[in-house]
């Protein structure tokens, strides 16, 4: 005799037609029947007997369910022992000690001239995640390297990420910023498409396409996917791209995202620290993937992120993501771009 036990730090997620199941410590993820999946939930930690006996009635073939077990058991997701073993179920509960975790800061010529003053803004916030992306046009000079070490040496800041039009000494830039932060340069308009380590700290990856900011956000794709623990358990209470985030567009405006039109004030008159007290800036966070029409149908939407600044419907809040091609309804992806449904929200938003 033995018994089946799905591993506590898996979940399942089920959508219109199917489910996904992932594992949250291991990156892994399969998807499955709605019905393989209301099995492992109904029979994990009972007989494996019971659970055959049970998938077969459903119409599966013995031979398919052997290789489906196996598959699940080689992969980690299913465990067989010859005792019940009482597994203490995953926390889906989400905290950080951190009002903020992340932040964009759009620099470009139009707001250039207000950097040292968001350098003296962001430090009040003490966020351990600053996102730097630098505009195509924008030129680096002293006084934008100047401003950009003084963001590196912002002393609670655990991650960097910096990115800017190609640069020939790159290798350089990394040594001049002297961050202890760990650094991750992206180098759009790139010759080729690489990724470099330098030292320990730093990280570099090349794109050879070139990002259009703020338009380029907002983009839904398996690629961007993230299975952690801490994104699944924030995704479930919050929405997963605006959580404790906060941003500075081109114009020195603050927002949630610098894709948004809502702003919160400009940093000439208004301090970060100060719009995070105000309750109206948290109304976002609310908004899960279960609030969004069709994502809440969607097997993905745990794992997913979640524009709120370019919709299919612009004017209902609660509208799916414009940037996102797939269907949970017949589970097929097609390119969002050239959907004659969203043609007039593109148009709308410009894009």
């Amino acid at each position: 005799m033995s018994y089946i036990h799905l591993l506590p730090s898996c979940t399942i997620t089920d959508g219109h037609r199917r489910s996904l199941l992932h594992d949250t410590q291991n990156n892994k993820n399969r998807l499955l029947s709605r019905e393989i999946a209301a099995a492992l939930k109904l029979y994990s930690g009972k007989r494996t007997d019971e659970f055959q006996s049970y998938v077969q009635n459903l119409g599966m073939k013995p031979e398919a369910l052997n290789g489906l077990l196996h598959i699940l058991i080689e992969e980690g997701f299913l465990l067989l022992s010859p005792i019940q073993i009482p597994f203490e179920a995953i926390s889906i509960e989400f905290d950080q000690p951190f009002t903020i975790t992340n932040a964009i800061i759009d620099i470009a010529n139009t707001n250039k001239h207000l950097l040292q003053k968001m350098v003296s803004s962001f430090q009040s916030i003490f966020c351990p995640h600053l996102q730097l992306r630098l505009y195509k046009d924008i030129m680096l000079d002293a006084s934008l390297m100047s401003a950009l070490a003084a963001f590196a040496e912002t002393d609670t800041l655990s991650t960097i990420e910096l990115m800017m039009p190609f640069y020939e000494d790159f290798e350089l830039l990394t040594e001049q910023l002297g961050t202890t932060a760990q650094l991750s340069l992206v180098l759009y308009n790139a010759p080729n498409d690489e990724v470099r380590q330098i030292k320990n700290t730093a990280q570099t990856i090349l794109i050879s396409e070139t990002l259009n900011f703020p338009f380029c956000c907002g983009i839904v794709d398996i690629a961007y996917f993230n299975f952690s623990i801490q994104h699944y358990t924030e995704a479930l209470h919050y929405n997963s791209c605006l959580n404790r985030k906060i941003s500075i567009d081109q114009y020195g405006y603050i927002k949630n995202c610098p894709s948004m039109k809502k702003q919160f004030g400009h940093v000439n008159d208004v301090k970060l620290s100060e719009v995070l007290k105000s309750d109206e800036f948290y109304e976002v966070s609310g908004i899960t993937k279960d609030h969004v029409s069709v994502c809440k149908s969607c097997e993905f939407r745990y794992v997913c992120t979640d524009c709120r600044a370019y919709l299919e419907k612009p004017d209902e809040f609660n509208s799916k993501p414009l940037k996102c091609g797939y269907d949970p309804f017949t589970c097929t992806w097609n390119e969002w771009s050239i959907d004659p449904a969203k043609q007039a929200a593109i148009h709308y938003y410009g894009l």
